[in-house]
């Protein structure tokens, strides 16, 4: 019986924007 590999999912990490002021 041959044993089967389960490939693991890389999560991608999400870049957060900063929103500029104007007085």
């Amino acid at each position: 019986k041959k044993k089967k590999k389960k490939k693991k999912k890389k999560k991608k990490k999400k870049k957060k924007k900063k929103k500029k002021k104007k007085k």
